[in-house]
C-alpha cells in the first residue's frame, strides 16, 4: 500500500534516518471520509467530541514497525478482535451525559445507533456511577460496514475505558471487571465473560510476532486486530 518515490524528491535526503516522519514535507494528508450526517442511521451531530477523551483512533503497525520491539519487549499483553464497525464515546460532559461518534456528539433521538447503543446498555446509568469513566466501544449492526458478524440488532463491542481524571484508559483486569460488573456481556462470547472486543490472552513468550501475520478466531469475521500469529 502507498506510493513509492525516491528519497531525491525530500531536501536533506542524504542526512534522513529510516523512520523520520516527512508527513509535512510530502504535503500528505489523511483523507477522513464524512460521516453521513443527518440520516436515520447515524443521527444528526450537536456538537465536537469531547476535548477530554482521545478520539479511537489506533495505530497502523505496518506504519510504525518499531513499535514491534516495544511489544516484543513488553511484559504480559493481550489481543482483542478488531470488530468491523463504527466506533462510539459515551460519557459525561458536565452534567450531560454524550453518546458521541467518532468526531461529533449525536443529538438524542430514537434512530440514531449511538443513543439505541446508550439505551440499550444503560450507559447513562453505569456512567452516573463513574462519572470519571468514557466507555469507548465498536458499534457492529445490519447495515454498517457490511455487517460482517451478521447481527440482527445493533451490538457494542467495548475496547477502552478511560479514566478521564488520571488520562489513561484502565489496564485489561480493571476493564474487564469494570465491564462484567456493569452488565456488558455476551453470553455468546467464548473468548471472554465481559461485552468486551473478544480478546486472545498472550504473553511475549507465547506469541510471534510479524506485520504480515493474522489471526481468524472467528468464522463470522475476517478482521482482526494484527500483528499477531500463533506460535
Amino acid at each position: 500500500q502507498g506510493f513509492a518515490m525516491p528519497l531525491s524528491i525530500l531536501p536533506g535526503s542524504e542526512s534522513l534516518e529510516v523512520g523520520t516522519d516527512v508527513t509535512e514535507q510530502l504535503g500528505v494528508k489523511k483523507y477522513e471520509p464524512p460521516l453521513h450526517d443527518g440520516g436515520a442511521k447515524f443521527g444528526k451531530a450537536r456538537g465536537n467530541f469531547p476535548s477530554f477523551i482521545s478520539k479511537t483512533d489506533e495505530i497502523r503497525l505496518q506504519s510504525c514497525p518499531d513499535l514491534l520491539d516495544e511489544i516484543r519487549n513488553a511484559g504480559p499483553f493481550y489481543i482483542s478482535v478488531k470488530v468491523d464497525g463504527t466506533s462510539g464515546t459515551f460519557c459525561y460532559d458536565g452534567d450531560e451525559f454524550c453518546a458521541c461518534s467518532r468526531n461529533w456528539k449525536k443529538t438524542e433521538d430514537d434512530t440514531n445507533v449511538y443513543w439505541q447503543i446508550a439505551r440499550k446498555y444503560k450507559l447513562a446509568e453505569v456512567l452516573t456511577a463513574n462519572r470519571d469513566y468514557a466507555i469507548q466501544g465498536e458499534i457492529a449492526a445490519p447495515g454498517i460496514q457490511g455487517n460482517k458478524l451478521r447481527l440482527l440488532e445493533p451490538e457494542l463491542f467495548v475496547f477502552n475505558v478511560f479514566d478521564i481524571k488520571k488520562g489513561r484508559i484502565l489496564d485489561y483486569y480493571d476493564f474487564r471487571t469494570f465491564c462484567i460488573d456493569n452488565g456488558l456481556k455476551k453470553p455468546t462470547e467464548s473468548a471472554t465473560t465481559s461485552r468486551s472486543a473478544p480478546a486472545l490472552y498472550a504473553t511475549p513468550k507465547t506469541w510471534r510476532i510479524s506485520c504480515n501475520g493474522v489471526l481468524d478466531p472467528s468464522s463470522n469475521t475476517k478482521s482482526v486486530l494484527r500483528p499477531c500469529v500463533l506460535a
